[in-house]
C-alpha cells in the first residue's frame, strides 16, 4: 500500500510538473540563409491561455545586436509581407544579447527571454523575430511545415514563413530555433499588474513603442485597459483600443501610463505602478543607415545651395557613429545651409567607387515636418531617374514645400549598388554604397518669392527683354 501510495503521487507530481512546467518546441531547418526578420505562424489548440516566455534563434555574427518579437492577431496568410503597426503588427519585446555566430546548425541562443506574451486558447497569431542584424533562417521547399508540442504548433512554409526585411519579405524561409512557453492557469483573486514598461525610453516624437508589465503575474481568465495621463496624479483616461498585455502606440508630448488588470472569475482588480515617458528630440530619433561593405561605391560630393562637400574612400567623417566608405556624419562639421519655403535649389551628388564599377542609384530625403522620421510624405527629395553604372554626376533641383517648418533639420543622401529603386531606403542596411547626412535650417520664406521659367524674349548689345513665371505679387 505505502508503495503504490508513493507511486501514485510521483505520477500526479509528473503530470502537475508537464501541465505547469515549460515546453519547447524546436524546428529543424537547414541553416542557409539570413536578413534581419523571420515571420511564423503560433497556434494554440489548448483549452487554455499559454504563455511564451522565450524565443531562441540563430544569428550570424558574434556582436551586439537587439531583437525584437512583433505579433498580429491575425495568422499570417498572403504572398507579400511588410512588418509593421500600419499593417497590423503590435511590437511586444526587445532587448539586447550579445550574439555567438553560428551559420551551419538549426541550435538557436536565446534571444528573447523573461517574457510573459498570452495567446488565448483555440488562437493562432503572427510572429515574427527580427534582428538589428544578420538573423539566420533557412531557404526552404514551398509547401506546409508543422512542428508541435504542448497542445502548441509552429506553422510555416509557403505564404507564412517570410524572410528579408522588415519592409520586404522574401517567402519561403524557415525559422531557426526554438519556442518556449507554460500553461496559463486561471486566475483567482486579485490580480498582480506589476509594473509598466517601455520598449523605449525616452521615445521619439511618432515613432511606435509598445509598453507592457513587469514582474506582474499573467494567467488565464484577466483582462486588460490602458490608461494615459499628464500627470501622475491624473485624470487617467482609458485609451481606446488598449486593451492587451501589451500596447504599441506612440507620442508628441510627455505622458504618463498604466494598466489596470481585471480577473474576470473574481472581479477583482488591479493598477500597475505607473509609468511616465518623455519625448526626446527629433534630432535625436533619426533612424540608422549604413552600408556593410567598405567596397564600390562612394559618395565623393554633396552640393545644395551653400553646402559643396567632397570626402574621399577609407576617410570617416567626423561625426557620431561615422564608418568609413560606409556612413558619413556630417553634421558636425559642414554648416547647415539655409532652405526658403516656396523655393528651387539645384542639387547634385558625385558618384566615385572604392573598387569596382557597378549599377548604382541615388536617393535623398529631407525631414522637412521635423518629426525624426524620412518617410512622411513629399520628404524623398531626389531619386536617380535610372539607374547608372560607375562613377557619374545626378543633378536635380529641389523644392522646398511651402509648409516646411522652420528650423534646424536633417537631410540624407543614399546611394546603393543596385538597379532597383526599392532597394533604396533611408534605414537599414545593404551592402555596397554609402549614406551621408547634414543638418538644412529652413528659414522664413522670402517676402518677395523667386519667379521661375525666366526666358530671353530678345536681346541686343545694350538691352534685353525677358518674361517669367510670377512666384507671387511682384511687378517689372
Amino acid at each position: 500500500m505505502k508503495q503504490h501510495l508513493q507511486f501514485t503521487f510521483l505520477f500526479m507530481a509528473c503530470l502537475i510538473g508537464y501541465a505547469f512546467g515549460q515546453t519547447t518546441i524546436s524546428t529543424n531547418f537547414t541553416n542557409n540563409n539570413g536578413s534581419s526578420i523571420i515571420t511564423f505562424n503560433f497556434q494554440n489548440t489548448n483549452t487554455s491561455d499559454v504563455i511564451i516566455t522565450g524565443i531562441s534563434s540563430c544569428t550570424g555574427t558574434s556582436v551586439s545586436n537587439t531583437a525584437t518579437l512583433w505579433y498580429n492577431p491575425t495568422p499570417i496568410s498572403q504572398t507579400t509581407m511588410a512588418v509593421s503597426t500600419a499593417t497590423g503588427w503590435v511590437q511586444v519585446a526587445n532587448q539586447t544579447f550579445t550574439g555567438v555566430a553560428n551559420t551551419t546548425t538549426n541550435v538557436g541562443q536565446p534571444m528573447l527571454t523573461g517574457l510573459n506574451f498570452v495567446v488565448p486558447a483555440g488562437t493562432t497569431y503572427g510572429i515574427c523575430l527580427s534582428l538589428t542584424s544578420s538573423l539566420r533562417y533557412s531557404t526552404i521547399t514551398a509547401g506546409s511545415y508543422t512542428f508541435s508540442g504542448g497542445g502548441c504548433n509552429i506553422l510555416t512554409g509557403t505564404n507564412i514563413g517570410f524572410g528579408g526585411t522588415l519592409t520586404s519579405g522574401i517567402n519561403n524561409r524557415g525559422f531557426l530555433g526554438s519556442v518556449d512557453f507554460i500553461s496559463g492557469t486561471q486566475c483567482t483573486g486579485t490580480p498582480n499588474a506589476g509594473n509598466a514598461v517601455s520598449t523605449a525610453s525616452p521615445v521619439c516624437p511618432s515613432v511606435p513603442f509598445t509598453l507592457s508589465m513587469a514582474n506582474a503575474t499573467f494567467s488565464s481568465g484577466l483582462t486588460y485597459q490602458w490608461q494615459s495621463a499628464s500627470a501622475s496624479t491624473g485624470p487617467w483616461t482609458n485609451i481606446p483600443g488598449a486593451t492587451t498585455s501589451a500596447y504599441t502606440t506612440s507620442q508628441t508630448v510627455n505622458t504618463w501610463y498604466q494598466c489596470i488588470v481585471t480577473c474576470t472569475a473574481s472581479g477583482a482588480t488591479s493598477t500597475s505602478t505607473p509609468l511616465q515617458l518623455t519625448t526626446n528630440t527629433f534630432l535625436n530619433c533619426y533612424c540608422g543607415s549604413n552600408s556593410t561593405s567598405a567596397l564600390d561605391e562612394e559618395i565623393l560630393n554633396v552640393t545644395l545651395n551653400t553646402i559643396n562637400n567632397s570626402s574621399v574612400c577609407g576617410v570617416a567623417a567626423p561625426g557620431p557613429g561615422s564608418l568609413a566608405s560606409q556612413y558619413s556624419n556630417f553634421t558636425t562639421s559642414v554648416a547647415p545651409t539655409m532652405l526658403a519655403p516656396g523655393v528651387s535649389y539645384p542639387f547634385s551628388v558625385e558618384i566615385g567607387t572604392c573598387n569596382g564599377n557597378y549599377s548604382n542609384w541615388t536617393k535623398a530625403w529631407i525631414d522637412f515636418n521635423q518629426n525624426g522620421l524620412f518617410t512622411d510624405a513629399g520628404e524623398l527629395i531626389y531619386s536617380s531617374p535610372t539607374y547608372t553604372a560607375g562613377p557619374h554626376f545626378e543633378t536635380g533641383i529641389i523644392s522646398v514645400p511651402t509648409n516646411a517648418l522652420q528650423g534646424i533639420t536633417r537631410m540624407r543622401v543614399v546611394n546603393v549598388e543596385t538597379t532597383l529603386a526599392t532597394s533604396v531606403n533611408p534605414c537599414g542596411t545593404y551592402t555596397w554604397g554609402e549614406t551621408e547626412d547634414y543638418f538644412v535650417q529652413i528659414v522664413a520664406p522670402p517676402t518677395c518669392p523667386q519667379p521661375t521659367a525666366l526666358n530671353v524674349l530678345s536681346s541686343t548689345l545694350n538691352s534685353g527683354t525677358i518674361d517669367w513665371t510670377p512666384g507671387g505679387s511682384e511687378t517689372q
